[in-house]
């Protein structure tokens, strides 16, 4: 416990957490992809990477790279180029503007904001599907080789371009397989069906570069540990001054309690204590005898001196 006190006033970094809520596998909540990430985890590979060089370790042809509203502007986008170029495909969803020097290589720019929730209408490899968009952006392109696959209203919200011997899927909404759709199966079920058209029978890379962490220190313990303290004795005081002897006695009947559960989920319970308390009694009533019988021994070897 003293290690952990003095290991609690440093800086050392333990750990990280992603900040806002960004569609990564790393963010639980409603804006996040877990859900997502771990069905299909279920289905095919899926490959997470940081840093667009590490592009160069999957083969394009049996891989679609995912990327989602990053938190920054995406580096090194030259790496996606020439990677969809030799037979890769891509889809990246983006309404916050960190994408936007991938769209304007291919000749696509954010034309204005769908506010809320609504439905967008997508023909894709001869279907039709309805999927759910949320707070997205209108797209504009002049690039002639791109095909617009979903509309809200008449506006464009999503492209798909070839490109070499692959092709790229520019959409302007990054929330289509986040958690909080996923929560709504009815809701997720187009959309989730929209991605697994573009994926296809190949392995996913999902690119989790480009975000915003904050390092939590060890200094974060001393301050759990002073608001568990302050807690604790803010509740005593209550039991105390609110409830008197009454709430002292009710507090350590609970204590008790939970102690007594503890013992009961670590140790168990028996399931017949009468046999074990017949065999500590068969095993005293030996221990006694024994204990007699040399008592007498040793009494009459010394009666025989």
């Amino acid at each position: 416990m003293l290690l952990i006190l003095i290991f609690s006033q440093t800086r050392t970094p333990i750990t990280q957490i992603i900040e806002y809520d960004p569609p990564s596998i790393y963010n639980l909540g409603p804006g996040g992809i877990t859900k997502f990430f771990y069905s299909k985890a279920l289905e095919r590979k899926i490959n997470i990477i940081h840093n667009l060089h590490d592009l160069k370790l999957y083969e394009p042809q049996s891989h679609v790279l995912m990327i989602l509203s990053p938190d920054k502007d995406i580096e090194d986008i030259d790496f996606v180029f020439s990677w969809i170029r030799e037979g890769g495909v891509a889809i990246i969803g983006d309404e916050l503007n960190h994408s936007i020097n991938i769209f304007k290589a291919f000749g696509v720019e954010y034309y204005g904001d769908v506010a809320g929730i609504n439905i967008a209408k997508c023909v894709i490899n001869n279907k039709t599907i309805d999927i759910v968009i949320n707070v997205a952006k209108a797209l504009i392109s002049s690039n002639m080789d791109a095909e617009t696959i979903c509309f809200y209203g008449s506006m464009p919200i999503a492209y798909n371009i070839s490109y070499g011997a692959g092709y790229i899927v520019l959409l302007g909404d990054s929330s289509i397989v986040i958690n909080e759709i996923s929560s709504y199966p009815l809701l997720a079920k187009n959309n989730t069906m929209f991605i697994d058209i573009v994926i296809g029978d190949r392995n996913l890379i999902i690119y989790e570069g480009s975000r915003i962490y904050t390092v939590l220190e060890a200094q974060i313990i001393s301050q759990i540990i002073n608001a568990f303290l302050n807690g604790l004795t803010t509740i005593l005081a209550w039991i105390t001054i609110g409830r008197g002897v009454i709430g002292i006695v009710e507090f350590s009947i609970g204590i008790i309690a939970m102690v007594m559960f503890y013992t009961l989920v670590v140790f168990g319970l028996q399931s017949n204590p009468r046999k074990y308390l017949g065999v500590y009694t068969q095993t005293s009533k030996k221990l006694v005898k024994d204990l007699k019988e040399s008592i007498l021994l040793g009494v009459k070897k010394w009666m025989e001196i």
